[in-house]
C-alpha cells in the first residue's frame, strides 16, 4: 500500500517512517530535497542519520527549467538578462519550501546574479497549472512532467538541471552549457527504512528495489540506474546539508 503524507517538504511523512517499527514493513520513498531538510529546518521531530538507514539508491535524473510562453526569453542567457534588468519581475514557483525546485532556482539565481520572487505551493500540481495560467513565469520540473507540455506548446523549456544533456529530451540544452556555466542540481530517488531494521531485510529490500525500474525507459535516459546498497546513498542522504549548508 502506498500512502502519501505530504507537507513541509516531506517532514510529515519521514517523522512517520522514522518512529515506525523497524521489521520492513514500512519503507520510505523520498527525491533528493529531502537531504537538506536539517540544513533548512532548525527543529525536526527525528534525527536522518540516527533515525533512518538507506537502502537503497534508486535513480537519478535532472529537472527542467520551464517558463510560461509569454516570457520573452528563448534562452537560459536571455532570461538572465531580463532578470537583471528587472529585478522582482519574475515568479518562480516550488512545491514547498526546501524542495528541489525550490533549491534549484535559488542556486541559479545566487550562480547568475539574479534576485527572482519564490511563490511556494503546498506541492506540484497547483505550481503547474499556474504556471501554464501566467500567473507564475518560472518553474523547476520532473523532466517527464515538462515532456508533454513542453511540446504542447504550453511551456518552453530553458535546460535541464544535470551537467550535460538528457537522452530523452536531447534538444534540451544543460543550463550549464546554455549559459550557466557550474550549474548542476540533479535529483535522484532514495529508498529508506527505519534504523533497526534487520540487515537481512535491508539487503532484501536492496534487492527487490531494481525489478521496478525499467530498463528501456531509465537507462543512459530518463534517469540512472542504481543498485550499490547504501554505501553511496549514505553519502547522498547525509552529505547535502554539510555541502550546501553556505548557500542555502
Amino acid at each position: 500500500m502506498v500512502e502519501n503524507r505530504l507537507g513541509a517538504n516531506g517532514t510529515i511523512g519521514t517523522a512517520f517512517v522514522a518512529k515506525s517499527p523497524a521489521d520492513g514493513h514500512t519503507i520510505l520513498f523520498v527525491p533528493a530535497g529531502f537531504a537538506s531538510n536539517p540544513a533548512l529546518y532548525a527543529s525536526l521531530p527525528f534525527d536522518q542519520t540516527r533515525d533512518l538507514t538507506p537502502v537503497s539508491h534508486l535513480a537519478s535524473g535532472p529537472l527542467v527549467m520551464v517558463v510560461h510562453p509569454s516570457m520573452p526569453a528563448k534562452d537560459v542567457k536571455a532570461f538572465i538578462a531580463i532578470a537583471k534588468a528587472k529585478p522582482d519581475a519574475i515568479n518562480y514557483g516550488s512545491p514547498g519550501v526546501g524542495a528541489l525546485p525550490h533549491l534549484s532556482a535559488e542556486l541559479f539565481s545566487m550562480i547568475a546574479g539574479i534576485w527572482m520572487v519564490h511563490v511556494p505551493y503546498k506541492g506540484p500540481a497547483t505550481a503547474i497549472i499556474d504556471l501554464m495560467s501566467g500567473h507564475i513565469q518560472a518553474y523547476f520540473i520532473n523532466i517527464l512532467q515538462s515532456l508533454p507540455p513542453i511540446q504542447a506548446g504550453r511551456l518552453s523549456g530553458m535546460g535541464v538541471t544535470s551537467p550535460q544533456r538528457s537522452l530523452i529530451a536531447p534538444d534540451l540544452p544543460a543550463i550549464a552549457e546554455a549559459g550557466l556555466p557550474g550549474f548542476d542540481m540533479t535529483n535522484w530517488y532514495g529508498m529508506l527504512v527505519p534504523t533497526g531494521t534487520p540487515r537481512e531485510t535491508v539487503t532484501r529490500l536492496a534487492a527487490r528495489g531494481d525489478p521496478h525500474l525499467d530498463p528501456a525507459r531509465t537507462e543512459g535516459q530518463t534517469c540512472e540506474r542504481r543498485h550499490d546498497g547504501d554505501r553511496q546513498h549514505t553519502r547522498a542522504v547525509h552529505g547535502v546539508p554539510r555541502q550546501r549548508d553556505g548557500k542555502i
